[in-house]
C-alpha cells in the first residue's frame, strides 16, 4: 500500500495507490512486474466497539496499470 487506509475516515468506495509486491506471472512469463501502480477499493468496513479494539476492512484490486495502460 502507497496510500493509507483508516476505519474512521474512510468510506466503501473509497480507492487507494498501491503497488504489486510480487510479479504476475503466466508460465514461466512474467506479465506484469513487481512494483507496477494498482488501485485497490475498499469494499467493506466494519468498525470495532470501543473496547474491542479492531476494525476489520475488505479491500479489493480494481485496476492494474502497466506500461501505461
Amino acid at each position: 500500500m502507497i496510500d493509507s487506509v483508516d476505519s474512521a475516515t474512510n468510506k466503501v468506495g473509497d480507492t487507494f495507490l498501491a503497488s504489486l509486491a510480487a510479479p504476475i506471472v503466466v508460465g514461466d512469463e512474467v506479465v506484469i512486474p513487481q512494483n507496477a501502480d494498482v488501485q485497490i477499493k475498499l469494499a467493506s468496513a466494519k468498525t470495532s466497539g470501543k473496547f474491542t479494539g479492531q476494525s476489520e476492512l475488505t479491500l479489493e484490486l480494481d485496476s492494474v496499470k502497466f506500461q501505461g495502460k
